[in-house]
């Protein structure tokens, strides 16, 4: 298919700027999917660090109606640690399944210290039910020696250590945090970046292009010149050849069939002219021979200057001059000399009557 040159040019022009922004679409699409996933793990993050902050605070709320009922004796208390437990338990199950299963868990430090801590809270929890109950089942908590030593047992060996616990994982979840966080910062940098970048590079990427596809341009148009001026110089041997595939092409194809049909014709005519030459050479051997050999004087003289040119043998032996003689002599001298010597010529042709006797001008 032939592309015009128009065609061309209008695609030189918009072909750098489409590969541009193809480059920078798919560029700025991949940056953008790691945007988008890192913006989901920040909500996934904020998410986990939300509940495993509310499952502290209801392991903490888990410890008072226990300590609550031993220093009150209060029966209401029980119905208090029920509620609480409740959503403790809630808050366990929900944290379980943000966790990733345990054969995706890969080589996740983190996230294996998180499922850690997450079987230690567990554990935690069911010891400090287990001695709740106990607690709760003694009628009369206050100034009581065992319920005094179960809820130590419950705060300081289960529950404090079970809080801490989470706020180690609470400050794994920030850490992780910062550090996506600190990704989705980079990915935005790198993102402006690209596009400062792409319009500050934009203007030379085009330039550049324009200026390589204009000198293969003119690389054909000088080809296209240097090969007309050589035929025209004379060479028809001479082809262009230049595969553009558009108007300059057909126009050095049109260039080569001139030559060709030039040099067609320039040999036509020198064989025209050999034709010619051979023929006028061929008329002046006869006309030589007539002028040589017939027995009439000729001379052949200038019509402007009068000076002879040329004589046969004839006229020089009429005349008895030599032939360089005659050639130095005009007819006027002739004419004079003539008169003088003689009063007319031989053969009964008067000079004066007939001054130019088979004469040629």
């Amino acid at each position: 298919m032939r592309l015009k040159i128009r065609t061309k040019l209008i695609l030189s022009f918009f072909t750098p700027i489409i590969l541009l922004v193809a480059v920078v679409i798919i560029i700025s699409v991949y940056i953008l999917n790691n945007l988008y996933d890192e913006a989901q793990r920040l909500d996934s993050i904020s998410k986990e660090m939300i509940k495993v902050a509310d499952l502290r605070l209801s392991l903490d709320q888990a410890l008072m109606p226990v300590n609550d009922y031993i220093i009150t004796g209060d029966r209401k208390y029980i119905k208090d640690f029920k509620a609480i437990s409740i959503d403790l338990e809630r808050g366990l199950k929900e944290v379980e399944e943000i966790l990733p299963p345990i054969a995706e868990i890969g080589f996740d430090d983190e996230v294996k210290e998180e499922v850690e801590i997450l079987k230690d809270v567990n554990s935690s929890w069911q010891n400090i039910k287990e001695i709740s109950l106990k607690i709760f089942a003694i009628s009369a908590p206050v100034g009581n020696k065992d319920a005094a030593r179960l809820m130590e047992e419950m705060d300081y060996k289960w529950g404090y250590p079970a809080i801490e616990r989470l706020k180690r994982w609470s400050e794994i979840d920030l850490k992780e945090y910062k550090n996506v966080l600190e990704k989705h910062n980079r990915a935005w940098r790198r993102l402006w970046t690209i596009i400062i970048t792409v319009s500050l590079s934009f203007p030379i990427l085009c330039l550049l292009y324009i200026l390589y596809y204009s000198s293969q341009f003119v690389k054909s148009i000088d080809a296209l010149k240097n090969g007309a001026k050589t035929i025209a110089d004379g060479n028809l041997d001479e082809h262009i050849d230049l595969h553009t595939g558009d108007e300059i092409e057909e126009l050095s194809a049109l260039f080569n069939s001139m030559a060709d049909n030039l040099k067609v014709s320039y040999t036509s005519l020198e064989d025209r002219v050999t034709e010619r030459t051979r023929e006028l050479k061929e008329s002046q051997e006869r006309y030589r021979g007539v002028f040589e050999k017939t027995t009439n004087a000729m001379v052949i003289f200038d019509s402007e200057t009068w000076r002879f040119e040329d004589v046969n043998q004839a006229a020089i032996d009429l005349y008895g001059y030599t032939k360089e003689e005659f050639l130095s002599l005009t007819v006027t001298d002739m004419s004079a000399e003539v008169e003088k010597n003689q009063g007319c010529c031989a053969g009964g042709y008067g000079w004066r009557t007939h001054p130019y006797p088979f004469a040629l001008s």
